[in-house]
């Protein structure tokens, strides 16, 4: 298992986003007394009127950023963070997020080619943000980059699997449990971040946003494992690694990683 990881970084990530109420308040000139929820009403209305197949749930570029989290791993490090607004706003997410980029990770998401990634380059455009290498094509990553469909430098297993044919798309969640991890926890779905976030209930979506990049995580060892890069017992012994860190995190802060330990509970292995 040591060469898979000696070999490269892996930066698995999930974002979890809000409607930005600004940007439609700013598109729409309304006015700045204006509630919040009064603005979200006013843009499904609009939307609603323009027939719009799904009007609550708002375009790539007006999904503001209020959760990344992500693992990390590399050689016997393995590190499991959130950036997490309010204490993050979303510009320093993204920020974040680039710095992780620009050390040359392989990305590994579940979905993220059709809209984390879209999200976030989208939301760089609007505060101006910069990276080193998300972008590059020299060298090595000239024919494997961050952006080019067919290439592993950034891996959205879900796309993969599904031969990129959107027809055949699994829900990370569903394919999660039938491999035998613990897919969501805690009763909450991405369509309920927004709830939530108006409750000021920030830990919990970040909570919410690490379990889906540890079972992302399982799920691209998994993949690992189909494509001959590592073997069963490989599997079993990160499995191992993975369960006794999230261990030392629970020691560390048990008050803080009830969601962790919910996990491990649900995780039989």
């Amino acid at each position: 298992m040591n060469d898979f990881f000696n070999s490269n970084n892996f930066l698995v990530f999930d974002i979890e986003t809000i409607p930005d109420i600004e940007g439609w308040r700013k598109l729409h000139n309304l006015p700045p007394e204006m509630s919040a929820q009064d603005v979200y009403e006013h843009a499904v209305k609009i939307r609603t009127e323009e027939n719009k197949s799904n009007p609550e749930f708002f375009p790539h570029f007006l999904q503001k950023i209020v959760c990344l989290s992500y693992v990390f791993r590399a050689a016997n490090k393995f590190a499991l963070v959130s950036v997490v607004s309010p204490e993050f706003d979303e510009k320093t997410i993204l920020q974040r997020f680039f710095k992780g980029v620009d050390t040359k990770p392989i990305l590994i998401s579940w979905n993220g080619s059709g809209f984390d990634l879209p999200v976030i380059n989208l939301r760089s455009m609007i505060y101006g943000v910069s990276s080193q290498n998300f972008w590059n094509t020299k060298d090595d990553f000239k024919w494997n980059n961050y952006f080019s469909r067919y290439h592993f430098r950034h891996t959205d297993i879900m796309d993969v699997l599904a031969l990129y044919g959107g027809r055949a798309n699994a829900p990370l969640d569903d394919l999660s449990k039938l491999c035998g991890f613990p897919g969501k926890l805690g009763g909450m779905e991405g369509s309920q971040v927004f709830a939530a976030w108006l409750e000021g209930k920030s830990q919990h979506i970040s909570n919410y946003c690490q379990t889906d990049v540890l079972n992302t995580y399982l799920m691209f060892l998994r993949f690992a494992r189909f494509k001959s890069e590592i073997n069963a017992e490989q599997e079993h012994n990160e499995h191992l690694f993975i369960k006794n860190e999230l261990n030392k995190m629970i020691a560390k802060k048990p008050d803080d990683t009830m969601h962790l330990q919910e996990f491990l509970q649900e995780w039989k292995i």
